[in-house]
């Protein structure tokens, strides 16, 4: 089972550029004045979160949308209200006290607060466990196996959770909700969730689990696409899209799995139907696979926990040259450098990550000292200013950043882990109309919830834009 060897709406985002039919125009009324202040920009909208009494005074639903439009400026406001967000009401004077709390927990200051405004109760002194985290995301029942960014045909960001409770979840990690209701169909705990596009632009969502099956769902309407995929004679570790393009498959989408049996197995997602027979080589479980193109060829990357890192050719099924068999680990990701380079990063038992050159299979950076216990995941991404990171999480309950080419740490480590970092993604909300378009996200799984960064602010104290 994975977990034991790791040791244990529509989602739209509301605008508030203008008041709308029916809406208060009252200049000292909180939704008029958020509204006014959210078109003023960064700085007139932080001012207004300062405003003694306006954070317990305003409507929580509404305000809690627009708090990515603050900017750094409002940096300690922001996570003192996402933090106590659940408990936020109607009534200004308990939305007081509970801000207070944590305005005390996290900062260490008062709430400032105005006439008119008098909180429950007052707290004099209070901690708190240290959290850089922009949102927590609850639901799930039981312990949270992965996370996915996927980006829809009309340009929104979607957050795909999964979890030992037999489901999967979506989310709007922009606004911090769910979207419609949990995928349900899973036998077992589902370990993994991938989402991917079609050559014709068809949007699917892909996970698998403990029930030795393959899942795929239309994340916008929440229905199953077919019936399981079924061939694994063990649990699913992982799947990855991918599309061949060449003269021996122009344009063939592929899916692939690897799991407990030591197979990797390659679908035809549009048909459900297995394609060839299964990949074999590894000695133990396929722990991770990458899709990954070198040259213009696609080849497959997988992982085991037999400490190799194999290549293939999805399409002959052949081993693309020798695996990569030294200082290696279960845990593996790919990713593209502003030079060309195709990348792959590993993560060891012994809590290193190294970066290896793809065409040359040789090392480029490392062994980086990253964490106290095993790496449970590593993922690449490029940042809307075209800053080139590696995030690597631990079973030591912490996330950190990485300058990949040189190995130089980015800021401080993410706090907010209240348990093992199994999983990372990170995802950007570009093009889309939602609040906090161009910031770049990173969700990680943690206990029985889903965390959610703005990784660059969370490492560098919540200094950088």
């Amino acid at each position: 089972m994975r977990r034991w060897l790791l040791g244990h709406g529509d989602g739209r985002r509301p605008t508030a550029a203008v008041a709308g039919p029916g809406e208060s125009t009252d200049p000292q009324d909180p939704g008029h004045r958020l509204a006014q202040a959210v078109s003023a920009g960064p700085e007139v909208f932080a001012q207004l979160l300062g405003e003694p009494g306006f954070l317990a005074a305003a409507d929580p639903e509404t305000l809690c949308a627009l708090l990515w439009a603050a900017g750094p400026q409002a940096y300690d406001a922001v996570r003192v209200y996402r933090r106590v967000r659940p408990l936020l009401g109607a009534d200004a004077n308990a939305n007081a006290a509970y801000l207070g709390e944590a305005a005390r927990a996290l900062t260490g200051s008062p709430l400032p607060l105005g006439q008119g405004v008098r909180p429950m109760y007052r707290t004099r002194l209070a901690s708190v466990r240290r959290d850089n985290t922009l949102l927590t995301l609850t639901g799930h029942t039981a312990l949270v196996g992965a996370v996915a960014f996927g980006t829809a045909p009309d340009g929104r960001l979607l957050l795909a959770s999964c979890a030992d409770d037999h489901t999967v979840r979506l989310w709007d990690p922009v606004a911090g909700s769910p979207v419609g209701v949990p995928l349900t169909g899973h036998t077992g705990h589902v370990f993994w969730v991938e989402f991917g596009s079609s050559p014709d632009g068809r949007f699917f969502l892909a996970s698998c689990g403990g029930d030795e099956t393959v899942r795929l769902w239309d994340p916008l309407t929440g229905a199953p696409l077919g019936g399981p995929l079924t061939g694994h004679t063990g649990g699913v570790n992982m799947v990855a899209f991918g599309t061949v393009t060449g003269e021996a498959g122009e344009g063939r989408w592929l899916l692939a799995s690897g799991g407990a049996d030591r197979t990797v197995r390659l679908w035809d997602p549009l048909t459900g139907e297995a394609v060839g027979y299964p990949l074999t080589g590894h000695g133990h479980e396929v722990w991770s696979l990458a899709f990954v193109r070198v040259g213009g060829r696609l080849l497959l990357v997988t992982s085991s926990f037999d400490d190799t890192i194999r290549f293939w050719d999805p399409l002959t099924r052949a081993e693309a040259g020798d695996p990569l068999t030294e200082h290696l680990a279960m845990v593996m990701a790919t990713g593209t450098a502003p030079d060309g380079r195709v990348l792959l990063a590993t993560g060891t038992r012994e809590g290193k990550v190294r970066v290896w050159d793809v065409l040359t299979r040789t090392v480029v950076c490392g062994p980086l000292a990253a964490h106290l216990d095993r790496v449970g995941l590593v993922a690449f991404a490029t940042s809307p200013d075209g800053q080139f990171l590696l995030a690597s999480s631990g079973l030591d309950e912490s996330i950190r950043l990485w300058e990949p080419l040189t190995g130089t740490p980015v800021g401080g480590p993410l706090d907010g882990h209240t348990g093992y970092g199994y999983s990372l993604a990170f995802g950007t909300a570009t093009g889309s109309g939602q609040a906090g378009e161009g910031r770049l996200l990173l969700a990680s799984s943690s206990a029985k919830a889903v965390l959610v960064w703005d990784p660059l602010a969370a490492a560098q104290g919540g200094q950088a834009a």
